[in-house]
């Protein structure tokens, strides 16, 4: 079996018995390195998200606080965890214009229910620490009319089965996930696309007080209650230029930390 496939949401510390060199080694990497280096222990393989393109420019994102270095083709480049954003430069609000995924089972796969796709490798770098505290991604948001459909074909290109799903009214919601990210795929009587499209990104925050004292009310809501339990969000306006919608949430709390857990 090429891997087990069940396992992409666990902590380091339930895929025991791994050994000391394992949990030594998976200690010091960013997190997506640490689910890889877990599932190269065991004998797996993980489809992993390597980079995000997004067509925006990077002085908007420097604006908000990330170190972001110049691209030789244009635009910028940063890192969350083991992920890269590559911006284009652009701005016409397309969004998330593609995706790179590292380790996927058919590398010649091109498209997942209109996800624009391509392959390379992940990222070993050490991410940067940025200067408005954000350390990496809690998921990324996908619409689609055919939540079903749409939920097949991620799971086809990625062997990243879906953990369930969530009925909320008329929003329903599926979920994968890949190395360190959460996909979050979304359907509503607003969606009538013929095929899937990325939406957003929601992100950590180590300090989200801090983050929107830096950025003002005019590029940042004001913190609020979260729908998960013990967090709390906040959403950078349309004005911060970011080219999609971005939120940022607290870390998740430590388990038994809130109330009935």
């Amino acid at each position: 079996m090429r891997r087990s496939g069940g396992h992409g949401g666990l902590a380091l510390a339930q895929f025991a018995p791994l050994g000391a060199l394992c949990a030594t080694r998976t200690a010091q990497i960013a997190p997506e390195g640490a689910i890889r280096a877990v599932a190269m222990c065991r004998g797996e393989r993980v489809t992993t998200v390597a980079e995000f393109e997004v067509d925006a420019t990077a002085e908007a994102y420097r604006a908000i606080g990330f170190d972001v270095a110049d691209a030789p083709s244009g635009g910028g480049l940063f890192q969350l965890g083991g992920i890269r954003i590559r911006l284009t430069g652009n701005d016409s609000g397309a969004g998330i214009t593609s995706w790179v995924l590292a380790d996927a089972p058919d590398p010649s796969i091109t498209s997942i229910d209109g996800l624009l796709t391509t392959h390379g490798t992940p990222s070993v770098a050490a991410a940067p620490t940025h200067p408005n505290g954000i350390v990496g991604f809690d998921h990324v948001v996908v619409n689609t009319a055919h939540l079903e459909h749409t939920c097949d074909e991620i799971a086809a290109a990625t062997d990243a089965p879906l953990k369930r799903i969530r009925e909320a009214g008329e929003i329903r919601q599926g979920f994968h996930r890949l190395g360190e990210l959460i996909v979050e795929v979304v359907t509503h009587p607003g969606v009538d696309t013929p095929q899937a499209s990325f939406w957003g990104l929601a992100l950590n925050v180590s300090d989200i007080d801090s983050l929107y004292e830096r950025c003002g009310d005019e590029l940042m809501s004001a913190p609020k209650t979260a729908v998960q339990p013990g967090r709390r969000i906040a959403s950078f306006r349309k004005q911060a230029g970011l080219g999609l919608p971005v939120a940022v949430m607290t870390p998740h709390p430590p388990r038994g930390t809130i109330s009935g857990s």
